[in-house]
């Protein structure tokens, strides 16, 4: 399911994320790592890391339908406030002379101040659909944060070793799997590349801050991962060297 795509769309726009294909990422990486680490935490933390990339596929199309209730709702109040305002026009008793210049000024405020609350509720109303949408989608996105915090977490509980001041770690005598944390990287990139879905339903400033920060913070943490790994690597095999890119 491609999210946000046109039936037109042009083969050779393979640049284009998709969440197919971020899904298919996920079922891959959790497959890899229930057959390395089966039954730990992080093949656990693999299939819920599946889980929600389907319901981020789901969310993220559900962003795209209207929702036909709260259109209408918002398009009778819309109608209703509009026929307010028209009987009261109609049926207020007022004089429309004024004596002084003070008089004239108070009545241009006063009617300034009611077009502009009346302005400020219709566009509510207009904009109650897509706020409620953006709600919806920066409460997935924190979501998403929450899981790379537990990533780490993981990771630090799997690797106690590295902090100790003695520490010193053989081929014969390791416990430490490298790979490990360089699954971690890769969930983490999985991750990433969710949260930049969710800036295909919506293109509002306060989305798209919320989606690169969670994408930054995640890519760091990578980093951070992968420099990691390397320690362990070196140091459980001291006699070889690092691969090369």
């Amino acid at each position: 399911m491609q999210l946000g795509s046109n039936g037109n769309q042009s083969e050779n726009e393979s640049y284009r994320l998709n969440s197919s294909t971020v899904i298919h990422s996920a079922e891959n990486l959790r497959n890899e790592i229930a057959s390395k680490f089966p039954g730990s935490a992080l093949g656990k933390l693999s299939e819920e890391l599946e889980t929600l990339a389907r319901q981020s596929d789901e969310r993220i199309l559900s962003f795209t339908r209207p929702v036909y209730i709260v259109r209408i709702f918002s398009f009778l109040a819309i109608i209703a406030a509009v026929l307010f305002l028209i009987w009261a026009l109609n049926h207020i008793n007022t004089s429309w002379k004024f004596e002084t210049i003070t008089d004239l000024f108070e009545a241009l405020d006063a009617g300034f101040n009611l077009i502009v609350l009346l302005a400020g509720a219709l566009w509510f109303l207009y904009s109650l659909e897509a706020t409620s949408k953006r709600k919806k989608a920066l409460k997935s996105i924190r979501e998403l944060r929450q899981f790379i915090h537990t990533i780490d977490r993981t990771q630090m509980y799997y690797t106690p070793d590295l902090y100790k001041p003695d520490s010193h770690l053989s081929q014969s005598t390791v416990k430490l799997d490298f790979s490990y944390l360089l699954l971690c990287a890769q969930m983490l990139g999985i991750i990433g590349n969710l949260s930049a879905l969710y800036t295909q339903a919506d293109s509002s400033d306060s989305l798209w801050t919320a989606a690169s920060d969670t994408e930054t913070f995640a890519n760091s943490l990578a980093t951070k991962l992968a420099s990691k790994a390397e320690v362990i690597r070196s140091m459980t095999f001291p006699n070889q060297s690092s691969p090369e890119n």
